[in-house]
């Protein structure tokens, strides 16, 4: 693999991304219209959302969404293509997030994950972020709960 970018999604990134996610069972599998949304602007006063992509050779190998609603960013998704794992992708992504939700005044970053996740809770765990509860029955397919996580920008 050569060298990678992440950079702000496009509407022409929307067939590419759904074509990454679609084979891995851990992705979102959004419909595209939830894609799109992150596309255009909020209407809603305290509501902000945006989302990135990882490329490389053209190929899109990784993509965040997330939202701020007041002072509040939820991480909806992060994705890294299974090939292109420990190469720094991921974190160039929770980068791109971190620095948005910083520039929009967030005091944090909030997201959900599959209990049975190891791997994407240990690597959150690295980036800062703690465990604040559970949420039974969150994921479907199969059916899950959520390990609810925080990352706090702001010092007491």
């Amino acid at each position: 693999m050569g060298d990678f970018a992440v950079r702000s999604m496009r509407a022409d990134d929307l067939d590419p991304v759904l074509a990454l996610e679609s084979p891995e069972p851990e992705a979102p599998h959004w419909e595209r219209a939830a894609y799109e949304s992150f596309l255009i602007p909020s209407e809603a006063p305290n509501v902000q959302h945006a989302a990135w992509v990882a490329t490389c050779d053209g190929e899109r190998i990784g993509f965040a969404a997330a939202r701020i609603v007041f002072e509040i960013c939820d991480l909806e998704s992060v994705f890294v293509a299974a090939p292109c794992r420990k190469q720094g992708i991921g974190l160039a992504l929770m980068g791109a997030i971190n620095a948005w939700a910083r520039q929009h005044a967030c005091e944090r970053i909030e997201l959900e994950v599959r209990e049975s996740n190891r791997r994407a809770i240990r690597f959150y765990e690295r980036l800062g972020f703690l465990p604040e509860g559970r949420r039974e029955e969150y994921y479907r397919h199969p059916d899950e709960a959520a390990v609810l996580m925080a990352l706090e920008l702001r010092a007491g």
